[in-house]
């Protein structure tokens, strides 16, 4: 009796594109002619077990949603982030965006700034850029920008253009950067 419970629980675990398997031909078994199934010979066998094979059809269906159901929550919290974080650059400040900029034009994922820097850390708190662990010291630290940012970065670069002029550009990016690399 055990060792059927354990049996079951194993079949649980089957990965989504068995379960789909064993539904798919369990409805095709339920659903075909009498001529479909005489041609593969197993007419009499569908017959005879046809309330099993129903059974294992609808068990497998719902094992098969159950499964699919944090497969479709994981895709749609991916899809809610990316969004939020689309709706983040659009809403940064000019200081940040020439900071993201800088980083850009240089092809450079880490910068080393001051730990105290206001700038970086605005763009830390909004989940930008991510402090080392580690690797610095109060004068000169370094900041990370994620993977998934820095691609969404490259991608959008305009909109950290649009609302700055090069005379802006330069004005902040002094003011950023001349107190800590002069």
């Amino acid at each position: 009796m055990i060792e059927n419970i354990e049996k079951f629980f194993q079949a649980i675990h089957l990965a989504p594109r068995h379960l789909f398997g064993i539904c798919v031909l369990g409805l095709f078994l339920l659903f075909s002619s009498s001529n479909v199934l005489s041609i593969f010979g197993i007419e009499t066998i569908v017959n005879d077990h046809r309330a099993f094979i129903g059974l294992l059809t609808l068990f497998s269906f719902v094992f098969f949603i159950i499964q699919l159901i944090p497969a479709i929550s994981k895709k749609y919290r991916l899809h809610q982030y990316k969004k939020q974080l689309l709706n983040e650059l659009y809403s940064l400040s000019k200081e940040e965006k020439v900071l993201l900029l800088y980083c850009l034009y240089n092809n450079q994922k880490t910068i080393s700034l001051p730990i105290t820097h206001s700038v970086a850390n605005r763009l830390k708190s909004k989940g930008i850029l991510k402090m080392s662990h580690g690797t610095g010291n109060s004068l000169a630290w370094s900041y990370n920008i994620q993977n998934d940012i820095w691609n969404k970065l490259q991608m959008y670069e305009l909109i950290l253009l649009d609302d700055l002029t090069e005379q802006e550009m330069q004005r902040i990016r002094h003011e950023i950067f001349s107190k800590y690399y002069n």
